[in-house]
């Protein structure tokens, strides 16, 4: 063979084997598995996954709902007990810089520690007065019902010592509820003493009634109408604060910090999406008169912030996922706080944790963040 031909042949091979084994090596490349989103998780115990009796959801968190539906690598950087200066707080440490720089997708859960901080202290502080003056005309009935032993009914006995204590509307075994921080389970402890006092008052009177002389049965109705007195005046008083001058302060003040946060985010991750969930009512399911007084007084306050939240969010460059409409909307609990036995404790229960992974999940699909990523 001639010289020349046998060069071109061997060039020839040496080309095809080298694009061969290159054809071989691109599907192997272009296979890779690219790195999963990253998602930021930052709030308080809904975000945490906190649970009834303490511990925390393992998969039923909303937030790891939607790590598993989007297949998100998930940062939960949620603390028990958070408001929005808690939250700016860690953002202004540093310690998730890089949490947030990498991020592809936050969520962000606050304002109910804020709402209720707030709320508690005007409780407490405001209704006292009222509560002194009705408990000394309850107290002077009360002296007045103090029945033989042949006409008192059989009662538990918690129950016989209970008008007395309910004098007060504070019994001393009222049973205490875990919550994330101090200042829930002070509110926890005053609201469940309020409702449980008036309830067992009226339970009190109800099996005593059958029993009861005239006279008696005229103070039973006397101290109902006291009740009744006692739930308006605390309704009127409640409503009002949410009306009030001071609480849409301390709102202004929590849109004042969450637009810090968010700034902080945008400075060191410009275009990430974040989500902000509204309040929701987790009492929205109670329906005794001395629960409705505090229903209506929680939804009145969630209304002022949401309307804040929903307000600002223009201002604020993020998204609001709307869970206060689908809770409202659903007649199944989704929250641990009951009416029998009383809870009230207000953290989602797990269909309340589904519900607002489909809240933020819809928001992801009809914004398509995913495309963003």
């Amino acid at each position: 063979m001639k010289p020349h031909l046998l060069f071109l042949r061997s060039c020839s091979a040496l080309l095809s084997a080298a694009l061969f084994f290159s054809a071989c090596t691109l599907p192997a490349y272009a296979e890779e598995t690219p790195e999963p989103p990253h998602y930021l998780a930052l709030g308080d115990s809904i975000s945490t996954g906190y649970r009834l009796g303490g511990g925390h959801f393992e998969t039923e968190g909303f937030t790891n709902i939607l790590s598993d539906t989007n297949g998100y690598l998930v940062t939960n950087a949620s603390i028990d007990g958070n408001t929005v200066s808690g939250i700016l707080s860690q953002l202004e440490n540093g310690s998730l810089n890089d949490a947030i720089s990498s991020a592809d997708i936050i969520t962000i859960t606050c304002g109910g520690n804020d709402m209720l901080e707030f709320l508690y202290t005007f409780f407490s502080e405001q209704l006292e007065d009222t509560q002194q003056y009705i408990n000394g005309i309850l107290n002077g009935i009360l002296g007045e019902l103090d029945l033989p032993p042949s006409s008192a009914p059989e009662t538990e006995p918690e129950e016989e010592i209970l008008p007395e204590e309910e004098a007060a509307a504070v019994p001393e075994d009222a049973e205490e509820t875990p919550a994330a921080s101090p200042s829930l389970d002070e509110a926890y402890n005053l609201l469940n003493n309020f409702i449980s006092g008036i309830n067992q008052s009226l339970h009190y009177i109800e099996n005593a009634r059958e029993n009861a002389s005239l006279w008696e049965r005229l103070l039973f109705i006397a101290y109902e109408e006291l009740i009744d007195y006692t739930l308006d005046t605390a309704a009127s008083l409640l409503i009002d604060v949410t009306e009030s001058d001071s609480y849409h302060k301390a709102v202004s003040e929590y849109i004042t910090d969450l637009n810090r946060v968010i700034s902080y985010i945008r400075s060191l991750n410009r275009d990430v999406p974040i989500i902000l969930t509204t309040q929701y009512n987790p009492y929205h399911w109670f329906t005794s008169p001395a629960h409705e007084v505090i229903e209506r007084f929680i939804d009145a306050g969630i209304c002022v912030l949401n309307e804040a939240i929903v307000r600002n969010a223009p201002i604020g460059g993020y998204w609001v996922t709307d869970v206060y409409s689908a809770f409202d909307n659903s007649e199944a609990n989704l929250c641990n706080a009951n009416e029998a036995p009383l809870e009230m404790d207000v953290h989602p229960n797990k269909d309340g944790h589904a519900v607002i992974a489909s809240c933020i999940q819809k928001t992801i699909e009809e914004t398509k963040i995913n495309s963003i990523n």
